[in-house]
């Protein structure tokens, strides 16, 4: 039987190498979903935040982070006043 004496962090390492592709159009698709995101007339202001978050995240493990002044930018501007929803 084979021994394996690599850190957690090493195989931590391996595995982010091998599934979080660190390409520019990654990059790019999670830029434009961060610009996209609209926040949805009954979709509550915790979830919208929670996706947004979950955008930033991805942008920041491909070693793309937003800085949070345009955090904060991207966040303001995809909320919508009411008006906008009323058919």
């Amino acid at each position: 039987m084979q021994k394996h004496s690599k850190s957690l962090g090493e195989i931590w390492d391996k595995l982010g190498n091998r599934y979080a592709s660190k390409t520019r159009s990654n990059k790019l698709s999670f830029i434009t979903e961060a610009f996209d995101k609209v926040k949805a007339s009954k979709e509550s202001m915790i979830d919208h935040i929670d996706e947004l978050e979950t955008i930033f995240n991805k942008l920041d493990n491909v070693g793309q982070p937003l800085h949070e002044l345009i955090q904060v930018a991207i966040l303001f501007s995809s909320i919508r006043e009411d008006k906008y929803y009323e058919s």
